[in-house]
Order: C-alpha cells, then structure tokens, then sequence
C-alpha cells in the first residue's frame, strides 16, 4: 500500500479568481489550464444553475426547484464563456441542498460568483462508469489529471456505492487502501460499505477500518477506536494481509488496543516484512531503535541502533515515505532520533527530492520550507 503521500487531489483534499464580464482574452498560463468541457462531458441528467456564493472551498449554487434535484456526490461542471469559447473553471461535489440552494466542496478549479453551473444527477451506474473514466485513464497526462481529481473520483465511487453497486464498493475498497493515509474521510463517509465489505470476508476492507479506528482523525471527524480496530487488523492479518500484520505489530509496540509484548512485536513486523509490507520496514526501524531486542548493554544498544538506521534506509528505498522523509532528515540534520549520522546536506536534500516526486506530503512541505524545488 503505498502513496504515502498526500495532498487536495485525491490526496490531500484540498491541498484568482478572474471574473471574465467583458474579457476577451485569458492569460496564457490561465488558458493552457483550461479546457473545452465539451472534451470532458460528464454523464447523467443536466441541471443548471449559477453560482451565488463562495466561500474558501464551498460553494453555493442556485437551481430552478422545478428541476430534477441532485443528491449529495453529484458532480457539478462550472465553467465560464471568454470570445464565445466554453471553458471549464473547475468542479464540485454536491454535499447538501436546500429550497433551491445546492451547496458544493470544490475539488479543482476556481470557481466563482456569477459562473453557469451544471449538475449532473446520475444514478449508481453513471456514478460507477464516471469514476472509472477517471480513475482507469491511461494517457500520461490523464494520470496527472486523475493525481488532482482524486476527490471527484472518490465522490462517483462513494455515491454508487452506496447505492449498492458491486464494482463501485469493491474499487472503493481498492482505492481506500491506496490513499489511506490521506483520505480516511472515505470512510467516514461511506462506513457501512466497509463494514459490509470486511464482514463479507474482504482482508482490504478489513485493513481499512483497523487502519482509520486505529487513531481515528479528528479533522475528519473520525472517533479513535483502538480496541475495535486491532479486532478488524487481526481479522485482516489472519488472511495474510501484510499491512495489517505490520499495523497489529505496532499495536503491540506501543501497546494501544492490546497489552505492550515487544516480542510479538517483532515477531509480526518480521512476518509482514517477508509478506511485502514496506510500511512494516519503517516500523520495525523505530522498534529497534529502542534496543529492547538486544539487551542494555552499551555496545548492544548501539548493534541495535545502527541496524535500525540500515532498516531505515531500506525503507527509503523501497519508496516508504516517511522513511523517505526520517532519512532525509538525518543527512540534514546529522542525526536520526537518538542516532548520529554522517551529515550530508546534498543527500538529503536529494531524499526530500525524491519523495516530494513520489507525492510524499512531508518532503514537499520540507521543501517547501527550505525555499527548494522538486
């Protein structure tokens, strides 16, 4: 499971405006970003409207009520008319609508005041066929289309779902274990698919929920439940779900849900380690890092400690982000933790680069930081 990373896309949730009365040209950098929406027309039935109000990341539509009303994950288009040219301002997902008021999340563009709006109310079918034209893109530039439309896919995923779609709550489930660490609210929203799922037998679904109840999240207003979630991780962790052993093993490490054993602790990163957990690399690198394993002798704890930092490294590698981020910083800084490490700024550097590029949220933000590029 990786995609450690986040950010406003499918990832990061949220991660100038130019009203365009009288305009006849954009700028070039505003233009190349804009598209006819006639090249990426949605499906389902058309209701129009126009935008009343905006405020940060929610915007308000006004409809006619005579009209078909749009449900919550509704997909809305806005878009804006420069030299009798359509172009596309960007798009929202209904949340709630009231008397004629459809509110809406953005989730790409800057949409404003005064724009034409069209809500597409679909059925679970529609729903399902406009998350997968999104989400099974092949064309490069698609791809970078899908990374920043992450919450519009997840939004026709969740609604047909919900509807009870087979394929739309088994790509739920899919992408839910691809963007865990930073999409938890895809259960928050859509809980009683995980559920069904993870008691139908599903290990991903199960792996899910223990990761999400684990800590819960408090921006997403999700309730810690570490004793539940070590009982849907062992569940996932019985069909040999990698994450899952690694995840069961930190529970015992830090003893949340069950009683702190730091053998079996050990024990179960090992075992996800060999079923393929890279999370499980980073994990097992904090847990030697204590020197539990090896004694209290000096010499053992320092055995302990730099084969901790070869544990970190080997997580770096193979793409984990915050071993990408932990090792970076240790050339940086100079030091890992409570370890020394030979300074090397330039190799630091280089990690941070590396996994800003994958999409780790902590690199880019340490980047970001030091006024550096990826």
């Amino acid at each position: 499971m990786q995609l450690t990373g986040s950010g406003p896309r499918l990832l990061s949730t949220g991660f100038g405006v130019l009203l365009v009365l009288g305009i006849s040209s954009l700028p070039a950098a505003a233009q190349s970003r804009s598209e006819s929406i006639e090249s990426t027309q949605p499906t389902g039935t058309a209701v129009t409207g126009t935008v009343v109000a905006r405020v940060d990341k929610e915007l308000r539509v006004e409809i006619d009520p005579g009209q078909l009303s749009p449900e919550p994950g509704d997909l809305i288009t806005i878009t804006w008319t420069v030299a009798g040219r359509v172009l596309d301002a960007g798009r929202a997902a209904v949340t709630s609508i009231s008397a004629g008021v459809v509110t809406a999340h953005i989730v790409s563009g800057k949409p404003n005041r005064g724009m034409v709006a069209t809500i597409w109310v679909t059925g679970p079918d529609d729903s399902f066929r406009a998350g997968e034209a999104l989400y099974l893109s092949e064309e490069p530039e698609d791809q970078d289309l899908k990374y920043e439309r992450r919450d519009e896919i997840a939004n026709h995923y969740v609604k047909a779902a919900k509807a009870g779609h087979a394929g739309a709550r088994s790509r739920l489930v899919e992408l839910a274990e691809l963007w865990l660490t930073s999409r938890n609210d895809l259960v928050r929203d859509a809980e009683e698919v995980f559920v069904d799922a993870a008691r139908r037998g599903s290990p991903g679904a199960q792996y899910v929920l223990g990761y999400t109840f684990f800590f819960g999240s408090e921006r997403d207003g999700i309730p810690a439940k570490p004793a539940e979630a070590v009982t849907w991780l062992r569940m996932a962790a019985a069909q040999g779900h990698a994450d899952a052993i690694g995840h069961l093993g930190t529970a015992y490490h830090i003893a949340r849900g069950v009683e702190r054993d730091h053998e079996r602790a050990h024990a179960l990163y090992e075992e996800a380690i060999k079923a393929g957990s890279i999370d499980a690399l980073h994990a097992m690198a904090l847990h030697l890092m204590s020197g539990r394993d090896h004694g209290s002798s000096k010499g053992a704890r320092e055995k302990a400690r730099k084969e901790s930092f070869a544990m970190l490294q080997r997580a770096a590698e193979a793409g984990q982000c915050f071993g990408i981020y932990d090792l970076a910083n240790a050339y940086v800084k100079g030091a890992w933790m409570i370890l020394k490490v030979k300074k090397n700024e330039k190799r630091g550097l280089e990690w941070h680069q590396t996994g800003a590029r994958a999409g780790c949220g902590l690199s880019q933000s340490s980047l970001t930081a030091m006024g550096k590029s990826w």
